[in-house]
């Protein structure tokens, strides 16, 4: 298979979909691991196939690939690799002074702060940090200011030991994907697009230079 495939779709939001939006969104998520394993592995998985590590990271057994599910309001997003792999996505929300004490450090709160865009800053800067987490398994929890980025270049200031993309999408959006590797950027990005109900593929397929 390539390096590394993100399969992303647009799904109803929580205004359209109303209660139960939890348990939507999360299905929405097990359809793209469902297709991206078939589509680029030629298995076919359930999810009652879907273990969890001893940190609460999802794997499915007997297989040589690591995949990360996100979904948020509207969106849903999935990462399949051969290498652990981290996966976040996010609606560009409101810049929030208490979290940027919390998790962002010096460089990124100047940054958000003098930025044309500080919404867009302070959220492309978050899923940053979710996807390194996610491809850790350490969670949401291990987020704090250490956990830091150079947004302009997709570079971790911090020995993270992994390559780094964020993108805009859908206007309202950011992706952000993490692939475990040596730090040195391999791979490149095609875009084409996919809807969950619809059959409309986004597909961000990664590849090797």
């Amino acid at each position: 298979m390539d390096k590394f495939i993100i399969y992303c779709s647009p799904i109803k939001s929580k205004q359209e979909y109303g209660k139960a939006y939890a348990a939507y969104s999360h299905n929405c998520g097990i359809k793209l691991l469902q297709k991206a394993f078939l589509d680029t592995a030629g298995i076919e998985i359930t999810e009652d196939m879907i273990k969890k590590s001893p940190s609460g990271k999802p794997y499915i057994e007997n297989t040589p690939y690591c995949f990360s599910i996100s979904h948020c309001d509207g969106l849903a997003v999935c990462a399949l690799s051969e290498y652990e792999t981290g996966v976040d996505c996010e609606r560009i929300r409101a810049v929030k002074p208490r979290v940027i004490k919390r998790c962002y450090n010096d460089t990124e709160a100047e940054y958000i702060r003098t930025s044309g865009n500080p919404d867009g800053a302070f959220t492309a800067l978050w899923t940053l940090k979710e996807s390194y987490v996610k491809m850790t398994g350490e969670g949401v929890s291990a987020i704090n200011a250490s956990v830091c980025f150079d947004l302009d270049s997709e570079r971790a200031l911090f020995s993270a030991g992994a390559e780094f993309y964020c993108r805009r999408a859908f206007d309202s959006y950011y992706i952000s994907l993490c692939l475990r590797n040596d730090g040195i950027k391999k791979c490149f990005i095609e875009n084409t697009y996919f809807n969950i109900d619809n059959d409309y593929i986004l597909l961000y397929n990664i590849l090797d230079n």
